[in-house]
């Protein structure tokens, strides 16, 4: 009986013993027949797929491995299940991807993974410090990318499920570097030396590869068959050639011979395919897509082993598994949005080729798509005809099948498959949505207060004060045309909590109800009764909150914005700055804002370039204007023009409009990069044109700091703005940088939003004369970058003379405030050992994917010269000046922190500390010397987060402009996400938070009056969206 136990005990390792080890695989090849795969003895026939799992709302930095295990599982399992089902037996991944999942991915559904290592293909980081273009040449670059293959190619060793091993993709695309030696051959030569670099470079790798894990193939990927004479030369190690092609339907017999002649490899297809959208017919079309797709395979089956041609195709790899979301907008931007903006043309495709048209859409490659809708926190997957028609395809045994069997084989009528897979799909969406997509969201808020106030010289616990607000958004997602989406999200208000605190989550005031500073009722800002106790409600009952439409047509995408953000043309020739991003939705919406509001038009065709943006108002504070502008790039040169018309000058009763501003602009751009190491840029702006002739007080520095002034007249050197910036890498592992701005009297456009941690930014006022320069060191992970400024007023404030009138910036085109003469120091030291999440994007608190990073910056102020007159908002909402300027000051300073701490696949800290000495953005001459600090913590579904602020501002702006300080401020909260909770917001979870601050004399005494000694606030708060 035992021994008999025994026997099958050992009979089911036997046959579990495939799943249980490594394969041992090789490729051979019959001088008669061809070349085959095969694994521990027996042949195979690679049908595999590109593998991508992006979700949508996410990007390249997405990392499917830093997910929690049961989402990798469900991921897996979504994808694999239908794969297996399809026939596929092996995808194509990259280094990235645990060596446990390829072996479960294996065991449970017999799916194969090549591990491709990109060997620098998209840049690397060596020693620490990023390098956009990987240059083959340097010795440093070479072993760094072979300390970086040895290390992830030995994580891989016996690992069951492993099939091949693939270095590189389409590097020979992406040879780029500059170097003397390169730059003195003749142009013709140039590409030919460097892919040498290249090959050899490969030769080298492969050869690691085959000592660490000498059971498996190594190929490589190349783009096309290009260089097949250096491979040849270069390479005699390869075992097979990976070939990314996108030759339509087709590769012709040529191809396969091409290859035969050069190389005594066989080919395997790493990626080819087609997409599943027609920019002529301006629809999916799942029919052209797996025609395409059914054609290149008959021709690999008819090119395989044992068919009486080459026979040197092993198989391939269709690209791709999945539509992904993010490869156009310059994939950063509308993530949540399925593009059909093509990227690139190719005659190859003839179903949707026309002269001069790009026909290759990056977002629809997908032999699979995605579903918005979710199932168990994975996009629902609708099957296209290409995937059914693959199922039929695989059925057939592509090496022992003869001519006649694949004719038969692949004589497949598409067009039930097409319509099947179509009909299909309009009724899961028809099930999940309809021909309207609800969404909502319901925020409730009750807020407890407590007073400590010192009366007739007794302290109590008095005023403790409860009340509560709601607010409901129902959205709804039209899709009733093919070409336009459209969108509109409704407002209802319920009560208004009685909070004596900014509550900037849930505000939404018209602009006549605000008031500020020590001028301010608190009750209109934050209260649903009056002093006389009248009730009223701070927001309409109802209100349209936001708005879209896009209609994509065949020469413009037409996009209507209300109150639902759009991003700055900086990345688009925009060198000055005449659109500012409108993201600050609680500042517009404490402000009464609807910004954006406005329609847009991006041009195609032979319109590529050209944008015209206009409406009410374009951005936070903007007056009914329009812009236009049209934008140019090309390897070296790049150009822009840019026009923008404003229809009112004047200051309105909408409190939301800017008082000051010009109301016509032009401007123009280059970006030159004609020398190695060298990026210029260069600009000129012309406006305020209308002001020429009006008069004006110019003040001028005399000798020993004396100070004249003089009545003059705008000329047009006043309208006119140039700037020029300089960038340099010339010095290994430095960046060196310098810019000159002149900006004259009626110059000004808008702030620069600073992306790079620094506290130094273009401030968008004319006026004025700068020069700023600097270098950023990287020393491995960490980049160090000192710089300064030097600024200059044109005409210094009308106080420095004696006898000049007051020169007021709400009523004048020109004055003297964000401009004031300074001298500035800074220093940023950042640590980011991670390449593919920017440390400074707005998100990064939700994306950055280092185990830790982090930043400090520390910048150091002289402000030799006093300001002029400023304004700010009085009690009815409107702009008005205060009484007199800042004064000159010196020493001031700033320290700004942010850490960021993975210490746990589902634990994440954000850390930050700032401090400093600083002045009032009003007319207020006290100091400031003020610190804090804040922490949050996310484990899976929980958020903890505290701050602490001494001496400081409170966090309305109003607050710094009348210099109104607090001895201390606290936050604490604590809530539980519905899903897993972002840490840039307080959305979609339930919890609840403790709010104070205590008083002195600098509290604002009339607001807050009877000798109060601190205030508190409990709130607890329900945010459900869905």
């Amino acid at each position: 009986m035992f021994y008999r136990f025994r026997l099958s005990v050992l009979f089911l390792i036997i046959l579990a013993a495939p799943h249980l080890s490594a394969q041992w695989v090789k490729v051979t090849q019959d001088p008669e027949k061809g070349w085959r795969l095969m694994v521990d003895g027996k042949p195979m026939a690679v049908h595999g797929v590109v593998w991508s799992f992006t979700p949508i709302g996410e990007n390249y930095s997405y990392s499917l491995w830093n997910q929690p295990k049961e989402l990798i599982q469900q991921m897996i399992d979504t994808d694999a299940a239908l794969m297996q089902q399809m026939g596929v037996n092996a995808i194509r991944v990259f280094t990235d991807v645990p060596p446990e999942w390829i072996t479960y991915l294996y065991n449970r559904y017999g799916i194969y993974t090549v591990v491709n290592d990109l060997f620098g293909r998209y840049g690397l980081t060596i020693d620490g410090r990023w390098h956009a273009k990987t240059n083959y040449a340097d010795l440093r670059t070479r072993e760094a990318i072979l300390e970086s293959l040895r290390k992830n190619i030995s994580r891989y060793v016996d690992v069951p499920g492993v099939l091949f091993y693939l270095l590189g993709n389409e590097n020979n695309y992406g040879l780029e570097w500059d170097s003397n030696a390169i730059e003195n051959l003749p142009v013709g030569q140039r590409l030919e030396v460097r892919a040498g670099y290249l090959y050899s470079l490969f030769e080298e790798g492969i050869n690691i590869v085959k000592e660490i894990d000498p059971t498996k193939p190594v190929g490589i990927v190349n783009g096309d068959i290009q260089y097949m004479n250096i491979i040849k030369a270069l390479t005699p190690s390869l075992d097979l050639l990976g070939v990314n092609t996108y030759r339509g339907d087709s590769a012709q017999d040529l191809f396969y011979e091409g290859v035969a002649s050069s190389l005594n490899v066989p080919i395997v297809f790493t990626e080819f395919g087609a997409d599943a959208y027609n920019v002529v017919e301006e629809r999916e079309d799942q029919y052209n897509q797996a025609l395409y797709i059914k054609n290149q395979w008959e021709e690999i089956y008819r090119q395989s082993y044992g068919k009486g041609k080459t026979g040197n195709i092993l198989g391939g790899f269709v690209f791709e598994w999945m539509d992904e979301w993010w490869k156009s907008a310059g994939m950063v931007l509308e993530l949540d949005v399925h593009n059909t903006d093509a990227s690139w043309s190719n005659g190859s495709y003839a179903y949707d080729a026309a002269h001069g048209k790009d026909n290759m859409n990056e977002e629809w490659w997908g032999i699979v798509a995605q579903s918005p809708v979710k199932t168990g926190g994975i996009h629902q997957r609708r099957l296209r005809a290409a995937y059914y028609a693959l199922q039929k395809v695989w059925t057939l045994d592509q090496y022992e099948c003869t001519g006649e069997e694949i004719s038969a084989h692949f004589a497949i009528d598409l067009r039930p498959l097409a319509n099947q897979a179509r009909l299909n799909a309009l009724e899961q969406k028809e099930k999940e949505q309809g021909k309207i997509n609800f969404r909502g969201k319901i925020d409730v808020v009750g807020v407890t207060s407590f007073d400590d106030i010192d009366v007739g010289g007794g302290n109590g616990f008095d005023n403790a004060e409860s009340s509560i607000g709601e607010w409901a958004y129902l959205g709804f997602d039209l899709n009733a045309f093919e070409n336009v989406d459209a969108g509109i999200t409704f407002r209802l208000q319920g009560h208004v909590p009685k909070t004596t605190f900014e509550l900037e989550e849930y505000s939404r005031y018209e602009a006549k109800e605000l008031a500020t500073g020590a001028f301010y009722d608190t009750s209109a800002f934050v209260s649903d009764s009056t002093q006389s106790g009248e009730t009223h409600s701070s927001l309409p009952y109802a209100e349209i909150y936001d708005a879209y439409v896009n209609w994509q047509t065949k020469y413009t995408d037409i996009d209507f914005y209300y109150h639902n953000g759009h991003a700055d043309w900086g990345t688009e020739g925009d060198y000055f700055h005449l659109l500012p991003e409108s993201f600050d939705y609680i500042g517009m919406d404490i402000n009464g804002s609807n910004a954006p509001f406005g329609i847009e038009f991006t041009g195609k065709e032979f319109l590529d370039g050209a944008k015209i943006y206009g409406g009410p108002e374009i951005y936070w504070g903007a007056k009914p204007q329009i812009m236009a502008k049209y934008y140019k790039s090309w390897d070296k040169i790049s150009f822009a023009l840019m026009y923008n018309e404003v229809f009112s000058r004047n200051q309105t009763e909408d409190g939301n409009m800017k008082p000051i501003g010009h109301g016509r602009r032009a401007s123009g751009w280059a970006n030159l990069n004609f020398l190695p190491w060298i990026s210029a840029d260069f600009g000129a702006l012309f406006s305020g044109m209308e002001y020429l002739g009006d008069s004006y007080t110019h003040v001028e520095r005399g000798a020993n700091y004396t100070y004249t002034s003089e009545t003059r007249n705008f000329d047009v050197l006043d309208t006119l703005s140039f700037k020029a910036n300089l960038k340099s890498e010339i010095f290994l592992y430095t960046r060196l940088f310098a810019r000159y701005t002149y900006a004259g009297r009626l110059t000004s456009t808008s702030a620069y939003t600073i992306r790079d941690g620094s506290q130094m930014g273009e401030i968008g006022t004319g006026n004025h004369h700068d020069i700023t320069g600097g270098l950023q060191f990287q020393f491995g992970p960490i980049s160090v970058m000192p710089q300064f400024l030097i600024r200059m007023p044109l005409s210094h404030p009308s106080s420095l003379a004696d006898g000049a009138p007051a020169r007021r910036a709400l009523t004048e085109p020109m004055a003297v405030f964000w401009n004031r003469e300074a001298y500035q120091a800074e220093l940023v030291v950042a640590f980011d050992p991670t390449g593919d999440t920017y440390f400074f994007d707005w998100n990064n608190s939700d994306r950055e994917n280092a185990k830790f990073a982090g930043y400090v910056s520390f910048l150091y102020s002289f402000y030799e010269g006093p300001t002029d007159i400023w304004y700010y908002k009085n009690e009815f909402g409107n702009y008005a000046s205060f009484n007199s300027g800042l004064p000159a000051v010196n020493g001031l300073w700033s320290l700004k922190s942010r850490f960021v701490w993975n210490a746990a696949p589902k634990l994440r800290f954000i850390a930050g500390v700032h401090g400093g000495l600083q002045q009032s953005w009003g007319e207020k001459t006290r100091k400031v010397n003020y610190w804090g600090g804040s922490l949050s913590a996310r484990l899976d579904k929980w958020v903890f987060s505290t701050s602490v602020d001494v001496n400081a501002w409170g966090k309305a702006d109003w607050m710094r402009q009348l210099n109104i300080t607090f001895p201390l401020q606290w936050t604490l909260d604590i809530s539980r996400g519905f899903d897993i909770p972002s840490l840039l917001n307080s959305s979609n979870r339930i919890g609840v938070r403790w709010k104070g601050r205590t008083f002195d004399e600098y509290s604002d005494a009339a607001d807050f009056p009877n000798g109060e000694e601190w205030r508190m606030e409990l709130l607890f708060y329900l945010s459900m969206s869905w």
